[in-house]
């Protein structure tokens, strides 16, 4: 953790390291939940999600930690807060989908609902944003870009790869299931290079990928 300006070789505010914090190499994600003054962390080696305190350093456990067979946690590449439902949401790479648990969970426990399946087009999804003025959920995918755009309590999946737009799904979810990765659906798929980082812009409901 670092000051918000800081610059050049300066030492960090913190730093959380150790066994005991149950961090793994090759981290993608980090968020920082400011209204309940913790830190998310997915553990894609470990399939875990760590929960900290803000402010905690050192060689020190998580508050909390989801893991185990019940999460379908495999590979977890990014993570969110959503704070008007409470709830966490994650970007599942190996299993190829969007898990969501209660937002206090902890353990082997069950998400709350999970997208997933070839008509979602997720094919390798890296980082996760919540859009709660538009009640979606922004996700940057290593191969193809999907939009999914909320019609009363279906949303329509569209397009996923080797589809038209003519070959669109409409299935029953719940409206925070709604998630796209483009500001505008392409006529046809579009590929990209390996996606990493994602952000939104509220206001307008564009994606800025990365």
């Amino acid at each position: 953790m670092f000051a918000r300006q800081a610059n050049g070789q300066v030492a960090p505010l913190r730093v959380l390291e150790g066994q005991k914090t149950g961090i793994s190499r090759s981290l993608h994600g980090i968020y920082v939940d400011i209204p309940n003054d913790e830190v998310v962390i997915p553990s894609n080696v470990a399939g875990a999600i760590l929960v900290f305190g803000r402010t905690q350093s050192g060689n020190t456990p998580p508050r909390r930690m989801i893991q185990g067979s019940r999460t379908h946690l495999h590979s977890p590449q990014g993570v969110a807060v959503d704070n008007k439902h409470d709830e966490l949401v994650v970007s599942n790479d190996t299993r190829q989908s969007i898990l969501v648990f209660e937002r206090a969970a902890n353990g082997n426990v069950a998400p709350v609902r999970e997208i997933i399946g070839p008509k979602t087009g997720i094919t390798n999804p890296q980082g996760i944003v919540v859009d709660p003025v538009h009640d979606r959920l922004e996700v940057p995918d290593v191969v193809v870009l999907v939009k999914a755009t909320l019609v009363g309590d279906k949303v329509h999946v569209r397009p996923a790869e080797g589809e038209t737009v003519s070959d669109n799904v409409t299935v029953p979810v719940n409206p925070l299931m709604a998630f796209t990765e483009t500001a505008e659906v392409p006529a046809e798929p579009t590929t990209t290079g390996t996606v990493i980082g994602l952000a939104v812009t509220v206001k307008s409901g564009a994606a800025v990928t990365l």
